[in-house]
């Protein structure tokens, strides 16, 4: 194999800040990898670093697209442009990246304390998130070998002209491409379940008049306890970056609504929400009658279930204190056929079965229902 395809760290040093790059991302079971993918005549032409960030540095590359790992499978075996991106090992770049992960029920056995395996983590992460935007038609990179602490993806544009982040293109029609961004926001939050929670003109490409998603690392899903302040913080950063165009961007309030189909309390309607604002999704959260009301609007099936379950327990003390005076009421037989008995029970297994997914959806506990009181008993007076 001749010398332009080969990528040891000489062959790609071009000045001292490469070197000091290829030392702090390139170790040694890195390099390894990546020897063992050129050996096998699936991996060439590996350029210099093109992108430096915070967690991951990029490389490009041609890569044989029939490789299969974890999470990934390929038909095609064509040589395809692709990006390297090799997650740095440090814990100090990983420290803060927790928060992302350990409220996700899909991540709860990660742990902090082991920067390797926390790295690991976060590029299965980010290859299951990528997977979700191809399959739901979010224009993203499609994932082709993972391995440790390196993620091998299709390369938006080519080698020679790569897709620019969206803060350097050069913007054909402004107003399409706001609404393309506010239309991929929407799309992963219905369609991919997902909240990007990092969205921004740097987290965005820009090729051939289209927008295309990455960094999705730390994507979070919609049932997250920060779900709604990542979100409301990416609306905002788009309508930031479009608001210095020029660009007659929609009130965030709107957008949040129209994404999410959630009421903002009318305590805000008239403030623009920001990533820190209240907006109650659990009984817990509630603190005052304003919150109180917009809860139960927003949740009618947990009122439903609430006062169900209220009435049920009141009439279970009633017969249980009629009980224990030796009341004994009657109970009234009825005959039916075998066949309105199997019907009977069909229906009876089909609210059981309903009844079983709106407690999973919203679980009511004693200690919720002893806040609704009081602060029902509050309301009243």
């Amino acid at each position: 194999m001749d010398d332009s395809s080969s990528f040891k760290p000489k062959k790609i040093i071009k000045d001292k800040s490469d070197k000091k790059t290829i030392q702090k991302v390139l170790d040694p079971k890195t390099m390894k990898i990546l020897e063992k993918l050129e050996a096998r005549e699936k991996l060439k032409s590996l350029t210099g670093c093109i992108s430096t960030g915070k967690e991951a540095n990029i490389y490009t590359c041609m890569i044989q697209a029939d490789l299969s790992t974890k999470f990934i499978t390929s038909s095609t075996d064509e040589f395809i442009p692709a990006a390297i991106k090799i997650y740095q090992t440090s814990v100090m770049e990983f420290k803060n990246r927790g928060k992302y992960i350990q409220d996700e029920l899909r991540f709860q056995s990660f742990s902090k304390n082991n920067p390797r395996k926390l790295v690991k983590l976060w590029a299965e992460k980010e290859v299951r998130n990528l997977k979700r935007l191809n399959k739901n038609n979010i224009l993203s990179p499609k994932p082709v070998y993972l391995k440790n602490n390196i993620l091998i993806m299709s390369l938006i544009g080519t080698q020679e002209k790569i897709a620019p982040k969206l803060k350097d293109a050069i913007i054909v029609n402004l107003d399409t491409t706001y609404s393309q961004c506010l239309t991929i926001i929407d799309d992963l939050y219905n369609k991919a379940n997902l909240i990007h929670s990092d969205l921004s003109e740097y987290n965005l490409l820009y090729h051939n008049e289209k927008i295309y998603v990455i960094d999705v690392g730390q994507s979070v899903e919609r049932n997250h306890p920060s779900a709604f302040s990542f979100l409301i913080m990416d609306i905002n950063n788009i309508n930031r970056f479009f608001l210095k165009k020029g660009v007659a961007i929609q009130n965030v309030n709107d957008i949040f609504e129209k994404i999410t189909k959630t009421k903002v309390p009318s305590c805000l309607k008239d403030v623009d929400l920001t990533k820190d604002a209240f907006i109650p999704t659990r009984l817990d959260d509630i603190v005052n009658i304003e919150d109180l009301n917009y809860f139960f609007k927003q949740n009618t099936k947990l009122t439903e279930r609430f006062e169900s379950n209220t009435i049920e327990e009141e009439s279970n003390e009633s017969t249980n204190s009629n009980d224990s005076q030796g009341i004994v009421e009657s109970k009234i037989e009825v005959k039916l056929s075998k066949e309105e008995k199997k019907k009977q029970m069909k229906e009876n297994k089909k609210n059981v079965k309903e009844e079983n997914r709106i407690k999973r959806t919203v679980k009511v506990s004693k200690k919720e229902k002893e806040k609704f009181k009081k602060i029902k008993k509050k309301r009243s007076k």
